[in-house]
């Protein structure tokens, strides 16, 4: 069986957004922001770039983000004037980053090769980034803020220095991930600026790329509203796991990380991270750098309806996908074909779940919201060639397809929706079947 019960509280997810018109705003001019030094808005994977030319994107991107960063300290003294804060941990965000995009291109062009440290990898980026942190730390500007106001940040500096840039012992490089992203969660739950760092091999056989995020929190209300999804959703997902067969994980209910995102360094020159599992028990959705957008709009004018003005069906979606990676973790180099397949199944599932448990507006309604929300984002991964993200695409636009639910290719319009109980059953089981059959491989 399904979860049937969904806690009363996530109806108000169909009534208030997560996402406030002051984020709005800011995420509309950091766009303009970035127009004016010819960066894409979210920044993203141009199509047809692959592995062979990323070291030539990321240093193309190099100078122009850096003039990004420099705009966006500016930008925040001006709209954060009664919080100079802001602006104080932008500035410094931006320093430290330089060095960390010397960092990735020096560990895309071979230096992954030269050793697992840093220091090995980039010798020059590494000295770079150790002299910048000396003089962040010496300097009489930040030691109250450090102090006083943004004790977790000072203390990602100080571990950067002291323990991550001469780092190569894969035990000890975990340990370290995980406490630098657990001073990002001391700086979140204390409404601090963050400087995300999340330590991963996304891009390369290299155990430690060289990654940051720099984003402002969401308020106390949307962490709340968060808590309460996420929770739900943790909920529902061992559930169905447990329906399964399976037992699930018995690691505590992940803590959530969002907010607004300013700017990223290192690997996020290739593209903005919208959400991802952490390596310790936690997620981060960043909202304003969601890449489907496009696909959405064009979706809902294919049909004739007008965008709806609240939307949280993005959060449904991701933290779902994301908590179906740490409830059933993919293994094995022949598993790619089930390592985006298995959290998209637990994220619609659960969300169908959700919007047909909910109680404010019409069912169809919601179920079209979230049916759209997506299909964009299978259309958007479509185009890419990553193989774990084309084989989810494929999959969920062949069965949304040969189930009548609606007639979708990559780019093309959307003539109908149908969600009527006899399909969005039929979706249900099949994906529930399909959902028991890869967790037993």
């Amino acid at each position: 069986m399904l979860p049937s019960e969904v806690d009363h509280r996530v109806d108000s997810f169909f009534v208030e957004n997560i996402v406030i018109p002051e984020d709005i705003v800011i995420s509309e001019n950091l766009k303009i922001l970035s127009s004016l030094v010819d960066l894409p808005y979210p920044l993203a994977q141009p199509v047809g770039v692959g592995p062979e030319r990323f070291f030539e994107l990321v240093t193309s991107r190099a100078e122009p983000m850096e003039g990004y960063r420099a705009l966006v300290t500016n930008y925040c003294k001006r709209h954060f004037e009664k919080d100079p804060d802001v602006a104080r941990a932008s500035e410094i965000a931006g320093m430290v980053s330089k060095p960390l995009d010397h960092i990735f291109a020096d560990q895309l062009n071979g230096g992954h090769s030269r050793g697992a440290s840093w220091e090995l990898q980039s010798p020059q980026g590494s000295r770079e980034l150790r002299e910048v942190i000396t003089g962040i730390l010496s300097s009489d500007e930040y030691e109250e803020y450090f102090m006083l106001r943004n004790r977790p940040l000072g203390d990602t500096l100080v571990y950067m220095k002291e323990k991550l840039i001469t780092a190569h012992d894969p035990e000890e490089l975990e340990e370290i991930s995980k406490h630098l992203e657990m001073l990002a969660m001391q700086g979140y739950k204390s409404d601090q600026p963050v400087l995300l760092l999340t330590l991963t091999k996304y891009f390369m056989d290299c155990p430690l790329e060289a990654n940051a995020r720099f984003f402002l929190p969401f308020t106390r209300k949307q962490q709340k509203m968060t808590d309460i999804l996420v929770g739900q959703i943790w909920r529902d997902a061992k559930e169905i796991y447990t329906s399964i067969g399976k037992i699930p994980s018995e690691i505590e209910m992940p803590i959530f990380l969002g907010g607004t995102y300013f700017f990223g360094a290192g690997s996020e020159l290739i593209f903005a991270t919208s959400a991802e599992k952490l390596n310790s028990s936690g997620l981060v959705f960043f909202p304003n750098v969601t890449k489907e957008k496009a696909d959405l709009e064009r979706l809902y004018a294919s049909l004739g309806l007008p965008i709806l003005s609240v939307d949280n069906s993005m959060f449904i979606l991701m933290i779902a996908h994301e908590l179906g990676h740490l409830i059933h973790l993919v293994r094995g180099e022949h598993r790619v074909d089930a390592l985006e397949i298995i959290p998209d199944l637990f994220s619609l599932l659960i969300g169908l779940t959700i919007v047909d448990t909910q109680r404010v507006i019409p069912r169809d309604a919601a179920r079209k919201q979230l049916l759209l929300r997506s299909l964009a984002e299978f259309r958007q991964q479509a185009r890419y060639d990553e193989p774990e993200y084309l084989a989810s695409s494929r999959y969920f636009l062949d069965l949304i397809k040969s189930l009548g639910i609606a007639d979708v290719s990559v780019d093309g319009a959307l003539p109908y929706v149908d969600v009527s109980d006899q399909k969005i059953n039929a979706m249900k089981a099949h994906m529930f079947f399909k959902l028991a059959e890869l967790c037993d491989m």
